[in-house]
């Protein structure tokens, strides 16, 4: 920060004053637990700046972020969201330092955005990104926007601590992550072209280089007295749990005379004890991927799609989201406008717990927007998995109060999950969210 605001002195900043604007909140969140309080609250603040130059194309833009949680160390943390010099010019524009960049346009999940690494702490819904250090070259084209990115290293995704949410059964070693050749400060590309025209939107992209959403190994922690674990964690679990833990005719002879403990009382208490020492090891392989996104607006009528080809290891996976929106302004007279969405969610690859929950699914969702001073919105939606009858409901709705004050409240339900130890990480992630915030 202090480098960029050095960058934009040199060119000198006192022809321009500088612009603050910011948002303190007050947030309190209720988790259905099996075990403990599910009740409880943070505190968290947002300020961006703007500092212009002597030089009207050339800029500061900055957002800092805080959040300060109760109960979740990990959830207590700082982010520079953004924070970059911008040099505009006539067909060229250029942006350096750390950005949060979004692509995409469906309403249940959005595939194509890849360019940031999720701030889980926040919340499973992956909507909060950290900011990402890059290089950005933007060309104004007469066939459209074409931007390439040079980016920086790559972040480590944020998890929860034991206290937090969700509620992870294995501790995550956030230290021990794995990045391809060992780099985590390994420079990764993208590219984007976007076009524009009336009631069309349309955008292509590519990206190469380290995966922003890891595979998870599970592995011994470190010093737990199993083998290989002396100078770090290990993942060969096969070979470092005996097959067999006590051979031998002498030991047959003592367990007969009940002098020892038998196999299965050994075997259970290796697996006690394995249990008790296990730990997930973040792996961010390598990807590249390719995808698409459409939006065409007729009307009242939407109609959206994003689409992902990716691949990991030599194995292309395939994924989609498609759908419409249909808006009737005015309801019958009463100045409200009624929206009914619809969207179909396909993914070939589903070994993402925290933010990959379906794969094959339907989302049936409808906003509403009263039109009053108050900007009062709702929006509900269900996520339903056709197969097996699993699904997401979702409730959010916001206004505001007086003056720079705005409320929030979203429920979060999941229902008929399958009995499945992995799907168990959001199984108690029911949730009612109340968000006061004060705009200056």
């Amino acid at each position: 920060m202090a480098l960029l605001l050095g960058l934009c002195g040199g060119v000198g900043v006192a022809a321009a004053q500088t612009e603050w604007r910011g948002v303190v909140e007050l947030e309190g969140r209720h988790f259905r637990i099996d075990q403990g309080n599910g009740l409880t609250g943070s505190v968290a603040g947002l300020l961006d700046i703007y500092q212009p130059t002597s030089d009207r194309d050339l800029s500061l833009i900055a957002e800092l972020f805080y959040r300060e949680d109760l109960d979740d160390p990990r959830r207590s943390h700082g982010d520079a969201r953004q924070a970059y010099i911008q040099a505009l010019g006539r067909e060229l524009e250029l942006y350096a330092g750390w950005r949060r960049i979004f692509w995409g346009v469906t309403e249940a999940r959005s595939l194509v955005d890849t360019i940031n690494q999720t701030d889980l702490v926040e919340d499973i819904d992956g909507g909060a990104k950290l900011g990402q250090p890059m290089v950005q070259l933007r060309w104004l084209a007469p066939v459209g926007t074409i931007d390439g990115f040079l980016l920086a290293g790559t972040r480590a995704r944020t998890f929860p601590g034991q206290d937090g949410s969700p509620r992870i059964p294995f501790p995550i070693a956030r230290r021990a992550a794995r990045f391809p050749d060992g780099e985590q400060q390994r420079l990764d590309y993208a590219l984007r072209w976007q076009f524009r025209a009336p009631g069309l939107d349309l955008g292509l992209s590519w990206f190469d280089g380290t995966a922003r959403d890891p595979d998870f190994l599970p592995c011994l922690a470190e010093g737990s007295d199993f083998p290989g674990t002396d100078s770090g964690p290990n993942c060969n679990l096969q070979d470092a749990v005996p097959e067999q833990p006590l051979p031998g005719l002498l030991v047959d002879l003592l367990q007969a005379l009940r002098l020892t403990p038998s196999d299965a009382e050994v075997e259970a208490d290796i697996q006690r004890e394995v249990m008790d020492n296990l730990v997930l090891i973040p792996d961010y392989p390598r990807e590249r991927r390719a995808g698409l996104d459409l939006q065409y607006l007729r009307g009242g009528l939407a109609l959206r799609l994003e689409a992902l080809l990716r691949e990991r290891a030599g194995i292309w996976s395939r994924a989609a989201v498609a759908g419409a929106e249909y808006t009737l302004p005015g309801f019958f007279a009463t100045g409200w406008d009624v929206s009914a969405l619809f969207e179909y969610l396909y993914d070939e690859r589903d070994n993402d717990v925290f933010t990959q929950r379906f794969t094959d699914d339907l989302f049936f969702g409808t906003r509403l927007s009263l039109n009053d001073l108050a900007g009062s919105v709702v929006l509900a939606g269900v996520i339903v998995e056709p197969d097996f009858g699993n699904r997401l409901f979702s409730l959010e709705a916001s206004r505001r109060l007086w003056g720079d004050w705005r409320l929030t409240a979203d429920v979060r339900v999941f229902s008929d999950l399958p009995d499945d130890p992995l799907v168990d990480l959001i199984d108690g992630q029911d949730r009612v969210r109340l968000l006061l915030q004060r705009f200056f």
